[in-house]
């Protein structure tokens, strides 16, 4: 369940907190659901420090359908990618269980579809 559901929402309430150790995971397919910019959020949060996790799935932008990153909002995927590029960011990346037959192959697939852009 998703209780902040967009990226400001969540950096007013870290800074409100105002501890160091508190930040956001991006969820790139909640993004979307919400209706964000992922590249936007991703550098919003990194700008206050607040960029802790960035979780990866696509979807239709309506409901969650953890689909291949890149595999529904292409342009979208390469615009976040770049902008992860551009904010240097390190951390950490997961990927959702994506919904085909065989989910260990659609996360290796997805892997190696986003190495290059990282």
């Amino acid at each position: 369940s998703q209780y902040i559901n967009n990226a400001p929402k969540a950096l007013a309430l870290c800074n409100e907190v105002n501890l160091p150790n508190l930040g956001v995971i991006l969820d790139y397919g909640h993004a979307l659901i919400a209706g964000e910019n992922p590249a936007e959020s991703a550098a919003l949060l990194n700008r206050y420090n607040r960029l802790f996790h960035i979780h990866l799935s696509d979807n239709y932008c309506k409901t969650d359908d953890d689909m291949l990153i890149g595999g529904i909002t292409l342009w979208r995927t390469l615009e976040f990618f770049y902008q992860l590029q551009e904010i240097g960011y390190d951390g950490f990346l997961t990927i959702e269980r994506e919904c085909g037959d065989d989910p260990a192959a659609d996360i290796a697939l997805a892997a190696n579809y986003i190495k290059p852009l990282i």
